[in-house]
């Protein structure tokens, strides 16, 4: 046991080793009398009644402290690193090493001020799980050896807004994740050791770490650089003297890295032992980069076979698609189209006031000009005058104004039966085709095939027709338009059984 009488006569002391002692127990004041005491070391394995450590840091401010040592004592501070830092706030103090303290437990995430006149702090193999410090002027930080990689994932550990930090030493903590704004507020960093640890990729910033000399990310699990991080290590190479270490990392050789392996190629001289680092294939095989330009070449003759095959593959694939969306297009142009005007009327369509009736018109007869003197001089005489119909022809009942495909879409969709007067004209006719095609589609669509009549005004070859008109033919949906006095009473009569 120490206590007060334990130094009383040795005021002058300033170097304190008690290393390796068989102590249980410090009394508060066993150090409050050496006044001159600059270094302190305690370093033995506990006992199993051990207590006091939190006297020792209570008589450090009596001292003149400038570095304190304290390894395997600290399972019996309650609130670890707090306790250390607040008892050293108003001291001296420029180095603490408080290591392999393996019973302290994770830490708080509670921020803690470091004494100011700090510059080393080392709190490695404590199995710390968190750590928030608030410390402007310290300028080397060693917690290797501690739990912090699922805590720096989502967090810092810095909560001062700068720092005057040049190393930090975060080497094994299985770190797999740093936040992008990691280093941020470090203008003065000079070496980063995050060897050992499980990084796939580097996702934190350094553009601006201009003072940055190493970065040590050896021994973890790295294939390559993305491009973001090249084009930033690309910036500081030209303006640092910056060396990486990637010994010991998966460094794939392959297609996807071939621009990665060029950019190495390119600043050799800037990868510590750059000799000993190994590139992994897809057939598994491992290769040293000793002769590493021979493979970067090999590489980049095998994938540039690689990517004509597949941009090959791909300009084929595009094609087909296309040819493929084309032909479908095609095929059912007429029902798009039938689709869109449809859609488009719900909108532009001109309502009556009063509509008595499901259709407006019993008909709608879709001709060419060249039989307008049939139409007018039959059709109106025999069906609107004698029967009592309505008609809706183009030349009299289209709205004008209004877009001529809209007043197709309507007339056939308030029409009862599409009457389409077939002649060599209508075939030829943009137009009459436009009303046929419209008409064919509203039947598939809304009218279970049953609103097309066909009236042969011409006598027409079958090969003369088109398919889809052959298929109407083959329904028995059409008459034919006989010239003669007689036949032309009957035929008329026919129409009115239909139209009705």
């Amino acid at each position: 046991m120490l206590d007060k009488f334990s130094f009383a006569y040795l005021q002058q002391l300033e170097y304190l080793d008690l290393s390796s002692c068989s102590i249980s127990k410090f009394r508060l004041c066993a150090f409050c009398k050496l006044r001159r005491l600059e270094f302190l070391s305690l370093n033995f394995h506990l006992r199993s009644k051990f207590g006091g450590i939190g006297n020792v840091l209570k008589d450090m401010k009596s001292t003149s402290i400038i570095s304190l040592k304290i390894r395997h004592l600290l399972c019996v501070v309650t609130k670890f690193p707090g306790d250390v830092f607040v008892g050293l706030y108003n001291t001296s103090i420029q180095l603490i090493e408080i290591t392999d303290n393996q019973r302290v437990g994770g830490g708080e995430s509670t921020s803690y001020k470091l004494p100011p006149s700090l510059q080393h702090l080392d709190l490695s193999n404590d199995t710390l799980m968190k750590l928030s410090l608030q410390m402007p002027y310290l300028t080397s930080l060693n917690v290797r050896y501690n739990s912090l990689g699922a805590f720096l994932a989502d967090n810092i550990y810095m909560t001062s807004t700068q720092t005057d930090l040049k190393i930090i030493d975060l080497s094994w903590n299985s770190i797999y994740h740093l936040m992008f704004s990691i280093f941020h507020g470090h203008p003065q960093l000079e070496r980063i050791d995050l060897s050992h640890n499980n990084l796939v990729d580097i996702t934190f910033d350094m553009s601006h770490l201009i003072n940055l000399r190493l970065l040590n990310i050896s021994y973890n699990s790295l294939s390559h650089f993305n491009d973001t991080t090249i084009h930033t290590i690309t910036d500081l190479f030209k303006n640092t003297e910056l060396k990486i270490d990637l010994t010991k990392n998966a460094l794939n050789c392959g297609c996807h890295t071939v621009n990665f392996l060029r950019w190495m190629l390119e600043y050799t001289d800037r990868f510590e032992r750059f000799e000993n680092y190994t590139c992994k294939f897809d057939t598994k095989d491992y290769i040293l980069f000793s002769d590493f330009k021979q493979t970067v070449q090999h590489i980049d003759k095998e994938c540039s076979k690689y990517t004509l095959i597949i941009a090959l593959v791909s300009a084929g694939i595009i094609a087909t698609i296309f040819v493929l969306c084309c032909g479908l297009i095609y095929r059912y142009r007429w029902t798009l189209r039938y689709m869109y005007y449809m859609t488009r009327s719900k909108y532009y369509r001109y309502k009556p006031v009063d509509v008595d009736e499901i259709y407006t018109y019993n008909a709608f007869v879709s001709y060419s000009d060249n039989e307008r003197d049939f139409i007018i001089n039959e059709c109106i005489p025999n069906l609107e005058e004698a029967f009592n119909m309505r008609l809706c022809l183009h030349q009299r009942d289209f709205l004008p104004g209004q877009d001529i495909t809209v007043n197709m879409t309507n007339a056939i969709h308030d029409s009862k039966r599409i009457v389409c007067v077939i002649t060599r004209a209508f075939l030829e006719s943009y137009f009459c085709m436009f009303e046929f095609n419209m008409a064919r589609m509203e039947g598939t669509y809304s009218r279970d095939g049953q609103n097309v009549l066909l009236v042969f005004y011409d006598r027409i070859q079958p090969k003369e027709l088109l398919l889809m008109m052959l298929e109407l033919v083959q329904q028995q949906s059409y008459i034919e338009y006989p010239h003669d006095a007689a036949g032309n009473v009957l035929f008329w009569e026919k129409m009115k059984e239909v139209l009705i």
